[in-house]
């Protein structure tokens, strides 16, 4: 089910899994007993078309998963987007630019380790509208780690090239 321009789809499962299976001539517990439900979506690119389109995305997921919740089913919901359980917007939208900052300044990097060795490297992120500030936040916030990873990156089309 799509959510949004540029989110990933929206996969839901409602299961049953019995108490028990035959495998071979012998029983196994499952330990899964009962109703599963399961469901997620990346909804972090959908910030490509602004704020109010991620906003819109975002907070569609997780009010379904919270309805679900209303139908009397157990639902754990995980938000990497910190959003959930206090539905804060500000706190979302600090962490969404936070992780754009870091992917573009990851992106960034791996784009610069990369086109001097001939090949291309390819992220959605690339097309943000904000992409420059974004590299350069994420550079600010986690600069060592990425030159770190620049560097090994760096070392390891180098010796690719060689061989």
């Amino acid at each position: 089910m799509g959510v949004g321009e540029d989110c990933e789809p929206l996969r839901l499962a409602l299961c049953r899994y019995p108490k028990s299976v035959m495998m071979g001539g012998k029983r196994y517990r499952t330990k899964l007993p009962g109703w599963r439900f399961h469901g997620f979506s990346k909804t972090q690119f959908a910030s490509l078309h602004g704020w109010a389109h991620f906003r819109r995305c975002h907070t569609a997921v997780i009010d379904l998963l919270a309805g679900i919740r209303r139908l009397g089913l157990e639902v754990a919901i995980s938000d990497e987007g910190d959003y959930w359980p206090g539905r804060s917007l500000p706190e979302l939208r600090r962490n969404l630019d936070e992780m754009n900052g870091i992917v573009a300044a990851a992106a960034g990097a791996l784009k610069d380790a990369h086109d001097g060795e001939g090949g291309g490297i390819q992220s959605p992120i690339f097309a943000h509208r904000d992409f420059e500030r974004l590299e350069a936040e994420g550079e600010a916030k986690a600069g060592k780690a990425i030159r770190q990873a620049h560097g090994r990156i760096s070392r390891l089309l180098r010796k690719g090239t060689a061989s």
